[in-house]
């Protein structure tokens, strides 16, 4: 008997930018089977949704006395084709919503930013499988590219702040606080051409298996002349099927995940507000029904948090996706 299943995968990638611990990297890659690649057609849609309500200074956790916060949500459709059982492509395609809480300008800023981020175009290749009945193994690489499709408005808020612009961010004479939510947390789009590679690997021995995802993102400034830190992301973990047979299958996973991002620049100027190195944990539950459907749902808590100067960071992130494959 052959089993069939199919591995959901979330890598944090590539949308416009990063916010405290990856949340704009979310980078979502279709479903495939437990060979690690399919011929056909894939068409889906995955969510993020990712709540920012802590006050760090230098990886501390310090009063958030206004009660700043950051709520975003992340919608990718995505659309892949599989040339082959060897050879795929998918394009994503992303819209975000933030609402927030900042002081600004000299008051408390309540607002919302809602937009298309940046598309990123994906090309996968397979160059090692064996999968037999009770056992499977692959090992898969990704290398795209991310083009400057969503609005890097709020990236003048970082140019002003450079230039001696004046917004009062600080909150001037009104003695508010220091806001923790910056430019480069809201804009949409970076206005830069990125580049996207990474490599993935999976193994299953009867019903347990285990998956190690690293992804890497390499940055060009952009608008305003601003430039994203280059980064890197992982995440692995073991798993076990619930239910395994030839029609559907359910499996739960223990995913460790983290990041590395160092510091920002504009022009020559170093953006200190913005490195990040983060762990996390969480569950996530994974379901197919034969070839044609596959669905996940997943969490994320942050275990380590070490952030540079001050930033709002994450409390927790809620995950799922759903692809057909045709």
């Amino acid at each position: 008997m052959k089993f069939k299943s199919f591995f959901l995968f979330c890598l944090f990638l590539l949308l416009p930018n990063f916010a405290g611990a990856c949340d704009f990297c979310s980078l979502y890659l279709a479903s495939q089977t437990e060979s690690g690649s399919a011929k056909g057609f894939y068409l889906g849609i995955s969510q993020q949704y990712t709540r920012f309500g802590t006050l760090q200074l230098e990886g501390q956790v310090v009063p958030n006395t206004i009660h700043q916060y950051m709520n975003s949500s992340i919608t990718q459709f995505y659309f892949a084709y599989g040339v082959n059982d060897y050879v795929g492509v998918q394009i994503n395609f992303p819209l975000i919503h933030r609402s927030f809480r900042r002081p600004f300008n000299g008051s408390i800023q309540n607002g919302s930013v809602t937009g298309i981020g940046d598309m990123s175009l994906l090309v996968k290749i397979l160059p090692f499988r064996k999968t037999k009945e009770h056992s499977s193994f692959y090992w898969k690489i990704l290398a795209g590219v991310k083009f400057p499709t969503g609005s890097s408005a709020y990236l003048q808020e970082e140019a002003n702040e450079v230039n001696g612009g004046g917004e009062m961010e600080e909150g001037g004479e009104s003695d508010l606080p220091e806001s923790g939510i910056h430019g480069h947390d809201l804009a949409l789009g970076s206005g830069s051409f990125d580049a996207i590679f990474g490599t993935s690997l999976y193994g299953r021995y009867h019903r347990f298996f285990g998956t190690l995802d690293i992804q890497g993102f390499l940055r060009t400034p952009g608008s305003y002349d601003y430039r994203y830190a280059n980064e890197i992301q992982w995440n692995a973990g073991p798993g076990a099927y619930l239910l395994l047979n030839d029609v559907q299958t359910l499996s739960l996973q223990a995913r460790f995940g983290g990041e590395y991002k160092g510091l920002d620049t504009l022009g020559s100027a170093v953006m200190t507000d913005t490195g990040m190195t983060s762990v996390y944990l969480g569950p996530e539950l994974q379901y197919t029904w034969k070839k044609y459907v596959s669905a996940n749902v997943g969490a994320d808590f942050p275990l380590l948090l070490n952030n540079t100067s001050l930033q709002i960071v994450p409390d927790y992130r809620i995950r799922g996706a759903i692809t057909g494959h045709f």
